[in-house]
């Protein structure tokens, strides 16, 4: 079928290349063969491109589908909620039968699954935003590879400070997110255990109902309908933490790029750099600000300190709760790491001073092992005041993200009761 398809094309190339009406191309005979078998393969073979254009095309259209697909579950979800509610609130009106407890369970369950929908959906949207983030990330590494960084030469010493410091933030997002990515796939075989903990209670439940009888198949039978509407559920958090977990490994090699983004931008930089005095005079003009920053936060907290402590006296006075005496615990802690950031500025000032006559020669030898001895030293006093204060900060977030939860939870309950002491009046 090959050759009769391509047969007429391939006697027309061979003619117009070999000039076969009596008129002679600039081609020998064997050119127009290697010519026409050229032109062959990209008849019987479609381009590169051509290909992957229809493999986006393809997967845009699934992404479209799947995102249907899950607006109209969450349509779904609503239109059970409302039923649901509406049976619970005809059920307390007429007060001849009380909502049952499966009434309840099942309409927790729709809004956990709508809930799960709504994230999903999410989830599947910002995918795209990813990869173009990632396809860009690669691109400008190989367009710093063939043209260097786009700054005047030679470069400034503040560059390639500034380009360590964006290195540094890049590799740890990178092993933040590495972290996130272990604690995700834990959650999805989490979620996988409790699926076949419902998956057997459905069993259990479909058994149940095949081999009842008489007048307690109805309530077998809403048993089942329970047991299968929480696999449904469970079944799309698995989902969600699948494809979450894809997420999250696009954005990791996001990050691994942009982390080689950076190295490279701090190799070519270090090739050809200068530290003038201007440079030292903006460094030092910009630790002066963060020194007049820090004043102004400490003076804060020791107020907030003075407060807490005259509110901690008078709670020990009346003998009451414990919440000035945490208020207070907090307000002297924030106090606490203020004044030792404060205490190192003067060092990191005179940090870059040195850098400044190390780069420049100003120096001597007997001098060098005294401040390597002092850099070190102030660098482990630094990362250990970073780690506290970085801890200090994860605690104030987990506590502000535990209060949420308890917010979401308490809300739900208290949802959940109304509607059960409107069913009990």
């Amino acid at each position: 079928m090959l050759p009769y398809l391509t047969a007429p094309r391939l006697r027309f190339y061979q003619q117009l290349l070999s000039g076969g009406s009596g008129h002679v191309l600039p081609f020998s005979k064997c050119a127009g063969l290697a010519l026409t078998g050229a032109l062959l393969v990209t008849l019987v073979f479609p381009p590169a491109a051509s290909a992957v254009k229809a493999k986006r095309s393809h997967a845009a259209e699934q992404k479209t589908i799947r995102l249907q697909q899950l607006v109209a579950l969450q349509a779904e979800c609503a239109t059970q909620i409302a039923r649901i509610s509406k049976a619970i609130q005809e059920l307390t009106e007429a007060k001849d039968e009380k909502p049952s407890e499966s009434l309840f369970a099942e309409f927790e369950l729709w809004e956990r699954l709508e809930l799960i929908a709504a994230q999903l959906q999410s989830v599947v949207e910002v995918r795209d935003e990813i990869a173009d983030k990632l396809a860009r990330s690669k691109e400008r590494c190989q367009q710093l590879a063939r043209t260097g960084v786009n700054l005047p030469q030679p470069y400034s010493f503040l560059a390639l400070d500034e380009a360590r410091d964006q290195w540094l933030v890049a590799s740890r997002r990178r092993s933040a997110i590495e972290l996130e990515l272990e604690t995700e796939r834990s959650l999805l075989i989490e979620a996988k255990d409790q699926l076949e903990d419902m998956e057997h209670d459905r069993r259990l439940a479909k058994e149940a109902e095949e081999s009842g009888t008489g007048g307690e198949l109805p309530e077998l039978r809403r048993a089942l309908s329970l047991a299968e509407l929480r696999c449904r559920t469970f079944k799309f958090d698995v989902t969600l933490h699948r494809e979450h977990l894809k997420n999250l490994n696009q954005i990791a090699g996001l990050a691994q790029t942009e982390v080689e983004e950076c190295e490279t931008i701090v190799l070519l930089i270090s090739k050809n750099v200068l530290f003038t005095q201007d440079d030292l005079y903006q460094r030092i003009a910009f630790v002066d600000t963060q020194e007049k920053l820090i004043r102004k936060q400490l003076n804060l907290a020791e107020e907030r300190l003075r407060i807490a402590t005259r509110s901690r006296s008078q709670d020990k006075e009346q003998v009451s709760g414990t919440t000035p005496e945490s208020i207070f615990a907090v307000a002297r802690k924030e106090v606490q790491l203020l004044q030792q950031v404060l205490s190192e500025v003067g060092g990191v000032r005179e940090c870059w001073r040195r850098r400044f006559a190390f780069a420049n020669g100003d120096f001597t030898p007997d001098g060098l092992d005294d401040w390597l001895d002092e850099a070190l030293a102030a660098g482990q006093r630094i990362e250990h005041l970073s780690e506290k204060v970085q801890f200090r900060t994860e605690q104030r977030q987990n506590a502000l993200s535990a209060d949420l939860r308890k917010s979401v939870k308490f809300m739900t309950r208290l949802k959940l009761s109304e509607m059960k002491n409107i069913s009990l009046s």
